[in-house]
C-alpha cells in the first residue's frame, strides 16, 4: 500500500468518498456504476471538471468499488475487508500519488514499478491514483504514458486533473474520460465559443505548439463542438485563399505557396470526416491542427 501525498487526507474524508454518492444520481457516477455493473472496465480513467473536491470524491468512490470483493449493484458493499481497509487508508492494493511540491517527478512514478508484476493482494484490482497528473514532469509523464500503452491485468489507473489543458494529449487519448459539467462550462456563451475558435485560428499562424494544445484542451471532448471548430477554420482559410489568390495573380511562386493553404483546408475537411467516423475527438484535433499549424507557419504570404 502506497499513499504518497503532500498533505494528510483525513480517514473520514476517504470513507465518505465511498458512501456519500449512494443516493446521488449524477451523470458521472452513473457512467462509473454502469462500467462496474457490466464489468467492462477501462484500464485508465481521467476525471475532468472544475470542481476538484467533487472529482476526488468520485475518484475515491471508483477506487473503493474497484477494490471491493462483494460489489452491490455497482457500488461498494462497505463491509468486506477491502472496503474496511480502504476506509482506514491501509489497503495494500491502493496506491495514491499527490504532488508534494510544484511537480511530480519520475522517481515518484517509479516507486510504483515493483507492484506492477504482482496480482492484487486483497482486492479485485490494484488501483493507482494520481491527483493533478498535469504536474508530472515530462520524463514522468512519458513514463506514465508507457505504462498506459501496455495495460496490466487487474490494474486500473485513476487520474484526477486540476487543469487538463496541460496534460499530454497521448495520455488523455488512452483514458476513459469522466467529465463533470460545472457551471462555468454550462454557461459558456456562443460569443465565448466563437472567441475560442478565433484564438485557435490565430495560433495556427503564429502560435507555439504548446499554446495550440492548451487551447484544444480548453475546447473539451464534445464532438459537435469539434466539428464546428474545423468548419470555422476551413471557412476562414478558404476566405484567406480566395483573397490572396486575387492579389497574387499569376505569380508562380505565390501560387505554389497558396497550394499549401489548399492542402491545409483539405486536412481540416479530412478531420471532419474522421469525426463523423467516431474517431477520438482529442486525437483528431491534435493530429490535424498541429499538422496544419506546422504547414502554415512555413509560409510567408
Amino acid at each position: 500500500m502506497c499513499w504518497l501525498s503532500s498533505k494528510e487526507t483525513s480517514r473520514e474524508d476517504v470513507f465518505e468518498a465511498g458512501v456519500c454518492l449512494m443516493d446521488r444520481e449524477q451523470p458521472a457516477e452513473n457512467q462509473l456504476i454502469q462500467d462496474l455493473r457490466s464489468n467492462r472496465l477501462s484500464h485508465a480513467y481521467l476525471f475532468l471538471g472544475s470542481n476538484l473536491e467533487e472529482k476526488k470524491r468520485e475518484a475515491f468512490f471508483l477506487a473503493k468499488a474497484l477494490l471491493c470483493t462483494n460489489l452491490q449493484q455497482g457500488k461498494p458493499c462497505q463491509v468486506c475487508y477491502s472496503c474496511r481497509a480502504f476506509a482506514r487508508q491501509v489497503h495494500p492494493d491502493f496506491h495514491l500519488l499527490e504532488a508534494r511540491r510544484a511537480s511530480l517527478k519520475i522517481d515518484q512514478v517509479r516507486e510504483w514499478e515493483p507492484f506492477f508484476g504482482f496480482r492484487p493482494i486483497a482486492g479485485r484490482n490494484q488501483v493507482f491514483m494520481i491527483i493533478a497528473p498535469e504536474r508530472l514532469t515530462l520524463p514522468a509523464a512519458n513514463s506514465l504514458l508507457k505504462i498506459l500503452e501496455e495495460p496490466l491485468p487487474q490494474t486500473v489507473f485513476v487520474l484526477v486533473t486540476e487543469d487538463d489543458r496541460t496534460l499530454l494529449p497521448t495520455i488523455v487519448s488512452r483514458c476513459r474520460v469522466i467529465a463533470f459539467r460545472g457551471p462555468s462550462r454550462e454557461s459558456t456563451s456562443a460569443t465565448e465559443t466563437k472567441s475560442d475558435y478565433t484564438s485557435v485560428y490565430q495560433l495556427l499562424w503564429k502560435g507555439k505548439r504548446a499554446e495550440l494544445l492548451r487551447e484544444i484542451r480548453l475546447l473539451g471532448q464534445e464532438r459537435q463542438k469539434a466539428e464546428k471548430l474545423l468548419e470555422f477554420l476551413s471557412r476562414h482559410l478558404e476566405q484567406y485563399y480566395n483573397t490572396r489568390k486575387r492579389q497574387v495573380g499569376n505569380n508562380p511562386k505565390w501560387r505554389v505557396l497558396l497550394l499549401q493553404v489548399l492542402e491545409c483546408i483539405h486536412l481540416l475537411l479530412q478531420g471532419r470526416r474522421y469525426l463523423e467516423e467516431n474517431l477520438q475527438v482529442s486525437l483528431v484535433l491534435v493530429t490535424v491542427l498541429t499538422e496544419v499549424q506546422k504547414r502554415l507557419q512555413k509560409l510567408q504570404l
